[in-house]
């Protein structure tokens, strides 16, 4: 061994719609450039070249930091790279070629791995190594972008250079030669592959529509990286916020204030909402678009519709949980509350805590949603109509029951009606009780796993779970 492992950064597969392609395993047979074959290796094809020189060093004592691949006449100096991009589609095998880099190389990597504390080496380093690909790609992205400032020129001109490097280094346009910040197919590449990178970019860049769009990519932010034209551009700004809603936070004021621009976004991202102009917040198909993606983002409309019952009403018919941002007197309006718990349940949480303790208001939310009685506190949990009218519509809601409601015959019988499974909250001594099991059995053959251990071995009961199952079937 060589003193430290190389670094091995794994470039894991992607999701399920793209598994196929890196699915598999790959035969390299290694190579020095004398045409000696040095071993053969067998690597998953979503392995990275820093994993195969690791594989190289230990197959063939050939240091890490001294290898230089070479793969179909192309140097494999970025090692992150995956081997499934390096080689053509629907291949598995390969001839990989070693060169030994010179020894000034190699202890720059090597000082690289283990003494990164002592970086900044390109300065005084030889030609050659200044134009070593893999040298200055991993002192850029160890070190700084700054570095590449002591690169040779062929590298500080290298667009696929530039394209690897950005990926960790948004700064790297800073330090790229002059003609490569203005070659736009070559900005584009970088910028989709790291969209920060469009606030390094130079000015022809950031008004340059195609290009702002490739940073844009899945991170709205970088808008603010774009020209003040750009960003006052009605036509582009609409394009942007169609796919990125948020990055109506970067468009120009007119924009914001702009309707169509607005709802635009807000079809793209609800969360929009809170970039827009005051009066679209106030306007009510504004508001209540982003309420139909959310409903919650009713919290950045402005008070005044958040106070507006009709138009609450409206909102919380859609989504329940527009009950959060209401107002905090319609919150505790029955109606509204009501109608949020009609749509979800869970809306309850943001009424006022005050009618968890009132019996007549839980009685008629249970009856709209049993599992209501989940928010009531402990004494409506032992009011004995609120607990049956919740296990009449959901008989499962005997388990937010009070212990002696769940170990009341008549309330559990009611349960096991409706949901055969309620018997799983029934006491222990109900959960014995031959009757109650049958019932809860005929009605959900599955209940017999909550019986008790006697009534699960009674041949009745078991006669009773398997009708059960044949009139399901």
């Amino acid at each position: 061994m060589h003193g430290h492992a190389w670094p091995v950064p794994h470039h894991y597969p992607p999701g399920p719609m793209e598994a196929w392609w890196w699915i598999g395993d790959a035969t390299l047979h290694v190579y020095n450039m004398s045409g000696d074959h040095l071993c053969t290796l067998t690597t998953a094809l979503f392995e990275t070249v820093s994993h195969i020189k690791q594989m190289i060093q230990d197959a063939a004592d050939i240091p890490a930091w001294s290898q230089k691949l070479i793969l179909a006449d192309k140097f494999l100096y970025d090692g992150q790279a995956a081997l499934r991009r390096l080689l053509p589609r629907g291949a598995n095998s390969a001839r990989v070629h070693v060169l030994r880099r010179p020894d000034e190389g190699s202890a720059l990597l090597r000082q690289l791995l283990c003494c990164r504390h002592m970086l900044g080496l390109l300065e005084d380093a030889c030609v050659e190594t200044r134009s070593d690909r893999e040298v200055v790609l991993e002192v850029v992205r160890s070190a700084g972008a700054w570095h590449l400032l002591f690169a040779s020129d062929e590298i500080r001109s290298d667009a696929e250079f530039m394209r690897a490097a950005v990926g960790g280094n948004s700064d790297i346009l800073l330090y790229v030669a002059d003609r490569l910040k203005l070659d736009r197919d070559a900005v584009i590449n970088a910028l989709r592959r790291n969209g920060n990178a469009l606030r390094y970019a130079h000015d022809t860049m950031k008004a340059d529509a195609e290009v702002v769009t490739a940073a844009l990519g899945k991170n709205w932010t970088v808008l603010k990286y774009a020209s003040e034209e750009l960003r006052a551009c009605k036509p582009f700004v609409l394009a942007a916020v169609q796919d990125q809603g948020r990055a109506l936070c970067y468009a120009a004021e007119a924009l914001q204030a702009d309707k169509d621009v607005v709802l635009a976004a807000i079809r793209g991202d609800g969360r929009a909402l809170q970039y827009a102009a005051p009066p679209l917040k106030a306007d009510m198909e504004v508001v209540f678009a982003a309420v139909e993606d959310e409903g919650n983002y009713i919290k950045y409309a402005a008070p005044e519709l958040r106070s507006d019952k009709d138009f609450v009403l409206r909102c919380v018919a859609v989504d329940g949980c527009a009950l959060e941002g209401a107002d905090q007197a319609l919150r505790s309006d029955t109606d509204v509350v009501l109608a949020a718990v009609r749509h979800s349940v869970y809306a309850l949480k943001f009424a006022n805590p005050a009618l968890y303790s009132d019996p007549a208001f839980m009685l008629a939310a249970v009856k709209v949603n049993g599992f209501a009685l989940r928010q009531a506190d402990a004494l409506v949990r032992a009011t004995r109509n609120v607990v049956v009218a919740a296990v009449q519509q959901s008989g499962c809601a005997l388990c937010y029951a009070a212990p002696p409601l769940r170990a009341d015959p008549e309330v559990v019988l009611l349960a096991v009606t409706e949901h055969g499974c309620a018997l799983e909250f029934a006491s222990a001594t109900l959960r014995d009780d031959k009757a109650l099991v049958l019932a809860a059995v005929q009605q959900d053959s599955s209940a017999l796993q909550h019986a008790s251990a006697t009534l699960q071995d009674d041949p009745d009961v078991l006669d009773a779970a398997r009708n059960s199952m044949q009139v399901i079937r």
